[in-house]
């Protein structure tokens, strides 16, 4: 559901188009590894890690404050 929801988020962000297709490839592999049968956690961590690389972003984080500020309204 992470992943499906990550794709998801990719749209409304707004991303950088490298951005947005590294994001979307991040969270499919995320999706495939974890459903695995043996999942690898390192492999898990680092694209985990690298997802979290793009949302922290200045572009990404731009983005995630106006829709923080519109939520709020």
């Amino acid at each position: 559901m992470l992943a499906r929801a990550l794709r998801q988020a990719a749209l409304v962000l707004e991303l950088p188009e490298d951005d947005a297709i590294e994001f979307t490839e991040l969270a499919t592999r995320l999706e495939t590894g974890a459903a695995n049968g043996s999942p690898d956690p390192g492999r898990l961590q680092r694209w985990g890690a690298s997802i979290i690389g793009i949302l922290n972003s200045p572009v990404v984080s731009g983005a995630l404050r106006s829709v923080r500020r519109v939520c709020l309204r």
